[in-house]
C-alpha cells in the first residue's frame, strides 16, 4: 500500500485582513446616525402631571421647546437628505449605484421619521404644561373652574395663606 502524501498549502505572503464591504460601511455609519438623530424631546423632557395635581405643590413638567425645536430641524435635516437621494438615484444611469443610493435614501427616512414623532410629542408635551401652569396660577387666584382642570375636584386650596375671597357686591 502506499500512502499518499498530500502537498502542503503555499505559504501565505500575508495574513488574510478583514475587509469589510461598501454597504457594511454605510449601514454602519447610518446606523449611528440614526441613534444620534435626536428623539431629543422623548428623553429630556419632564412630562406634565397626571390629575389630581395639588395645587400647593410646585408643578414639575418642561415649559421649554428647545428640544422639541431641535428634534424638528433635526428631521428636517434627514428628511431633506432622504428627499435627495431618493430623488437623485432615480437619476443615476448605473443600476448599482441607483439602488444604493436609493437604499440609502430610504433609510434616512427612518430618523426624520421619529426625529418628527419625538418633535411632536415634544411640542405637546410643554403645551400641556404651559395650560396646567397656567391653571394652577388661576387655581391659587380663587377660579373653581381652573381648579377643575388640575382635576382635584375643589375648589381653591385653602391652607396657611387662603387665596383671598373675591369683593362682594352686595350692600
Amino acid at each position: 500500500m502506499h500512502a499518499r502524501i498530500r502537498p502542503a498549502p503555499p505559504p501565505l505572503a500575508r495574513p488574510p485582513t478583514l475587509r469589510p464591504s461598501r454597504h457594511l460601511v454605510v449601514a454602519a455609519v447610518l446606523a449611528v446616525l440614526m441613534v444620534e438623530s435626536g428623539c431629543l424631546s422623548v428623553w429630556t423632557i419632564q412630562r406634565p402631571p397626571s390629575p389630581p395635581i395639588d395645587a400647593r405643590a410646585p408643578l414639575e413638567c418642561t415649559r421649554a421647546v428647545a428640544a422639541p425645536a431641535a428634534d424638528t430641524g433635526i428631521a428636517l435635516l434627514f428628511g431633506a437628505g432622504a428627499v435627495a437621494l431618493l430623488v437623485g438615484g432615480q437619476s443615476n444611469s448605473e443600476s448599482v449605484t441607483r439602488s444604493v443610493v436609493t437604499g440609502i435614501g430610504g433609510i434616512l427616512v427612518i430618523p426624520a421619521f421619529f426625529s418628527a414623532f419625538s418633535a411632536i410629542w415634544g411640542y405637546a408635551s410643554t403645551e400641556r404644561c404651559r395650560e396646567l401652569e397656567e391653571a394652577l396660577d388661576q387655581c391659587l387666584k380663587g377660579d373653581r373652574v381652573a381648579c377643575g382642570k388640575l382635576g382635584s375636584g375643589e375648589g381653591p386650596p385653602q391652607g396657611p395663606n387662603p387665596a383671598p375671597a373675591p369683593p362682594s357686591s352686595n350692600p
